[in-house]
């Protein structure tokens, strides 16, 4: 992980010193974090990070920005939950726990989406036998799996926004009987987006033989990326952690200006240059 550090040999303590950053639990020798504390920039040192500071990261790379929406691996998320069906023989997706009020509004947005698929109502639940039943690629773009989590956004999520600014996003997967497996192709996806720079997290609540799955996420990138989509749905003026985000980045450009920082220049490119994010103690 890209964490914006200094590392110095007379920082060392001789100890390790365990965080969890956001999703991250890193585990590193003492070194001094550029911190956003109190809408102030401070160095601290590993051993005195505290609740709500906030550290970054920054990835060397372009930001992601109006990505092209891939339907053809979107309707994967639509057919995650595959049965049997005894009396046709055979195969259907089913939505469980999906709201029948809300099945004619989700195939509305899947025919905009140009996914072809529609969803119905019947004594089996919400389901559909427009299946494709494709195989994940073993290699996939970053396109695509976006596009999966946009779509299991719109089946078993919300957007979290407080008027017309976005916050974050939220689904809760349910899990039960055979169904478990999904939580590891889920969490791997997870981590592949994670391994880029866009940041998720998971947890698992479970009760007995019955769990849900909850993803969140205020990614700026993510969030920009999903509200680009869900306009013809829903207009967004703003994503929180993106104003935040740039905010915190003037602070810290200024703080640079004003303190006697080793590779002062270097530091000030690579905030110039890269991604930021922010990741709170």
């Amino acid at each position: 992980m890209p964490l914006l550090t200094i590392k110095d040999p007379a920082l060392d303590t001789g100890k390790l010193y365990t965080h969890t950053l956001s999703w991250l639990q890193i585990s590193e020798p003492n070194q001094l974090f550029f911190t956003l504390h109190k809408k102030e920039i401070k160095l601290i040192e590993s051993k005195n990070l505290g609740s709500t500071m906030e550290v970054f990261a920054l990835h060397q790379r372009k930001v992601f920005e109006e990505m092209t929406f891939a339907p053809e691996y979107a309707r994967l998320a639509c057919e995650q939950f595959l049965a049997f069906d005894e009396e046709t023989g055979g195969k259907y997706a089913f939505l469980p726990y999906f709201p029948i009020k809300e099945v004619a509004t989700l195939n509305d947005k899947l025919s905009q989406l140009q996914i072809p698929v529609s969803f119905a109502h019947s004594p089996k639940g919400v389901i559909t036998t427009d299946l494709a039943l494709l195989d994940s690629p073993a290699d996939t773009s970053i396109e695509q799996e976006i596009s999966y989590m946009y779509m299991l956004t719109l089946l078993y999520g919300k957007f979290l926004a407080k008027g017309d600014q976005l916050n974050g996003i939220r689904i809760q997967i349910p899990l039960f009987g055979s169904y478990f497996w999904l939580q590891t192709n889920i969490e791997k996806r997870i981590a592949n987006l994670q391994s880029q720079g866009i940041y998720l997290q998971s947890s698992l609540n479970r009760q007995g033989d019955k769990a849900t799955l909850q993803i969140s996420s205020s990614d700026w990138e993510l969030l920009q990326i999903f509200a680009h989509w869900h306009a013809p749905f829903e207009a967004f003026a703003s994503i929180t952690k993106k104003e935040q985000t740039n905010h915190a980045k003037q602070l810290l450009l200024t703080f640079l200006d004003t303190q006697p920082v080793q590779q002062k220049q270097e530091i000030k490119n690579l905030i110039e240059t890269g991604v930021m994010k922010l990741l709170e103690k």
